[in-house]
């Protein structure tokens, strides 16, 4: 691991290091998790790569969505059929 000196004013210092006591962790390993959030939040990532990822979620929601539209119109199928049986009615469809 390559060690890198960082400068921070005494006041962020002092904040970071509260933050750092209070989760129960060092110093080093807060700033790594800092790090590593911008770096999972796509702050190092180029704006294709963000559009991607944004596209694939939108995606995955859409097929979600279309699983629970195939489901809703299976259930309210199977309690249009169970009412149609409690009230004894047949559909006669016109020709």
């Amino acid at each position: 691991m390559k060690k890198v000196t960082l400068r921070l004013d005494e006041q962020d210092y002092s904040l970071a290091k509260d933050r750092a006591e209070k989760m129960n962790i060092s110093m080093n390993t807060y700033f790594i998790e800092l790090l590593n959030k911008d770096i999972e939040n796509n702050m190092f990532n180029d704006i294709e790569t963000r559009m991607n990822r944004k596209i694939e979620l939108l995606a995955e929601v859409m097929e979600e969505q279309t699983r629970e539209y195939i489901n809703n119109k299976k259930y309210l199928g199977a309690v249009l059929d169970l009412l149609m049986e409690t009230l004894n009615v047949e559909v006669i469809e016109d020709e």
